[in-house]
């Protein structure tokens, strides 16, 4: 009986604790390591604490057999001597690293306490667990910023000097590696693809062990793994390979190019890989027409040969038409209306185009500036350029294409678009404009 009025008289007093505990707030500011609140874990630990004083209070209100409770109790009470065992097993470096998570990622003393005191008596942090993996997950990650190196939460750690710093810090390691399911990561283990297998986890899904990652600067670690990661692991590719893989869920293609895995390129996306056996081949894409010359998608380009003067043109087709890459003449060229509105201005069985040709190629180009530069439509240097169309608007003015290329900062150098590039205007006749000409059919 004794015995049975010590144990209530121990839930007894973790319920004052817990009562007080919750009353207390984190007023401590948030760390880089995206600290737990103390609302979160005080809630996690308030629902065990309240299920195991529910469940023995039951217990002794329902049971009237004081043999059955008294062994109850000691099976109990037997359950949580092992598990303190285990607890007490730990190494000096172990312990200082868990002790280290709780109050890292709480930066509360109460809460940490609280937690700490959970882990001795049940071996773990019970609900915290996944927050509290999250948290030292994200601290074991230096920073750069510029040329600085910022170093991680983690070399921040007050540590004993009298602890082994590299037993520590694998302690410190493990804890999240374990509640992740993908064990430590080392050379033996490199490029190694493993699944988080916490799925309440706000970290990756999937993790590859590498010394590599964006914005970072760091020791062999696991790191986000990112999706040509994970459906190209374990696939082989040997030096002598091209070919693809195609997700089995999204379709998505992923390119074996010589021993590389890589993401396929826009052509190869369209138009499928060029390989020996499709040598030859020609495929339209969503802008242009390509070609599989040599294992190599190639822009399909013809020659065209004015036979008035011997001068050749380099065409495409675009959006539908064959186009003249190149301005008539030269590039500096420029004409009046009255000569380049001539029936016979442009080679034989070529015309000049609409202002709506002009605008389809312009919207099949959109956003792209890659391929605007592939049509000589703008370059490196700053310029505005304007061509004739073949649609009047009255006796006097004329609709032109321009292409306007002042770029004000990286972003807008790749990019070919309507709002800052290109337009269809009204022109007087008067002045002089390049011109490009246009065909249907080759």
């Amino acid at each position: 009986m004794d015995k049975r009025r010590s144990y209530f008289l121990t839930i007894l007093l973790h319920v004052v604790f817990c009562g007080a505990f919750l009353g207390c707030s984190d007023s401590s500011p948030s760390s880089p390591a995206e600290n737990l609140s103390s609302a979160e874990i005080s809630s996690n630990e308030s629902s065990s604490s309240s299920e195991t004083v529910t469940e023995k209070s039951s217990s002794s209100g329902e049971r009237q057999d004081s043999e059955k409770s008294s062994s109850d109790i000691s099976s109990s009470s037997g359950v949580s001597e092992k598990k303190s065992n285990e607890t007490s097993t730990k190494t000096p470096e172990e312990a200082a690293a868990i002790a280290a998570i709780a109050r890292s990622c709480t930066r509360d003393s109460l809460v940490a306490d609280s937690l700490l005191n959970v882990y001795e008596k049940e071996g773990s942090f019970g609900k915290a667990t996944t927050s509290l993996a999250d948290c030292a997950y994200k601290m074991t990650f230096e920073r750069l910023r510029g040329d600085v190196r910022v170093p991680s939460d983690f070399e921040r750690l007050d540590r004993d000097l009298d602890l082994n710093y590299s037993e520590f810090k694998k302690a410190f390691y493990k804890f999240w590696q374990d509640d992740y399911g993908v064990g430590p990561c080392g050379r033996d283990s490199f490029n190694v693809v493993s699944k988080n297998k916490d799925s309440l986890s706000a970290a990756a899904s999937y993790f590859i062990c590498t010394d590599r990652r964006e914005g970072f600067t760091s020791e062999i670690n696991w790191v986000g793994a990112n999706d040509l990661q994970i459906n190209a692991y374990k696939q082989d590719c040997d030096s002598a390979d091209y070919r693809g893989i195609n997700n089995a869920t999204t379709g998505k293609l992923y390119v074996c190019d010589h021993g590389t895995w890589r993401y396929p390129l826009e052509v190869e996306e369209e138009c499928g890989l060029c390989g020996t056996d499709n040598d030859g081949l020609v495929k339209a894409g969503s802008i242009f027409e390509y070609v599989c010359d040599s294992s190599q998608w190639k822009l399909n380009e013809f020659i065209l040969k004015d036979s008035r003067d011997n001068k050749e043109y380099r065409t495409t087709k675009v959006a539908g038409l064959h186009w003249m890459m190149d301005n008539m003449q030269a590039d500096t060229a420029r004409f009046y209306w009255d000569e380049a509105s001539k029936e016979d201005f442009c080679p034989n069985g070529w015309r000049l185009p609409t202002a709506n040709e002009w605008m389809d190629m312009f919207k099949a180009m959109d956003n792209k500036a890659s391929n605007a530069s592939i049509m000589g439509l703008q370059g490196g240097a700053l310029r505005y350029s304007t061509w004739w169309t073949s649609t009047e608007e009255g006796a006097d003015s004329v609709r032109t294409a321009s292409v306007r290329y002042q770029p004000l900062n990286y972003a807008d150098s790749k990019k070919f678009s309507y709002v800052t590039n290109y337009n269809v205007n009204v022109s007087t006749k008067t002045y002089p404009y390049s011109v490009r000409c246009v065909k249907k059919e080759l």
